[in-house]
């Protein structure tokens, strides 16, 4: 994946200072997690040439899961789409209770039939009334699995 992101950095690609705050070198991707970091940019002009390729050795994936990367004792440059990344992200393989989770989900879905709605028990003609199912059914809570594996970087 490549993304680009805005730096909100000192203006040169520099030391930090002690009073730079900690966002000025750091970076969320919006895919974690990652796997692997291919090439990471730093370049105001937006040309990504050999000379704005950040070293391996200038930054950290400091949280692989969360997607956080830290530069080493440097501060992102200030400019519009300056930072390109370059990385793989994402599970090589479903994890194992998200994988059971949409199998459940599914199960739902099929038990429901064609005409009724996931979620709705029984309808009542004559006054209107909805049951509605709980979908935590079999002991297991759906939802914490699924919000473990929901982006939260608003990017869709």
């Amino acid at each position: 994946m490549t993304e680009y992101y805005h730096g909100a950095g000192s203006g040169s690609l520099s030391t930090v200072e002690h009073s730079a705050p900690r966002w000025r070198s750091q970076l969320l991707v919006a895919r974690p997690p990652i796997v692997s970091v291919t090439s990471l940019y730093d370049d105001p002009l937006r040309v990504y040439g050999a000379s704005t390729l950040l070293a391996e050795s200038s930054y950290v994936v400091a949280d692989a899961d969360a997607g956080l990367i830290v530069l080493d004792g440097l501060t992102f440059q200030q400019g519009l789409r300056n930072i390109k990344i370059t990385y793989v992200g994402g599970y090589a393989t479903i994890p194992t209770d998200l994988e059971q989770a949409a199998i459940e989900l599914v199960w739902a879905c099929r038990e429901k039939g064609a005409n009724n709605l996931v979620g709705v028990r029984s309808r009542s003609v004559a006054d209107g009334n909805v049951q509605y199912v709980n979908l935590d059914w079999g002991g297991i809570n759906l939802a914490p699995i699924i919000n473990k594996y929901s982006l939260r970087t608003g990017v869709a």
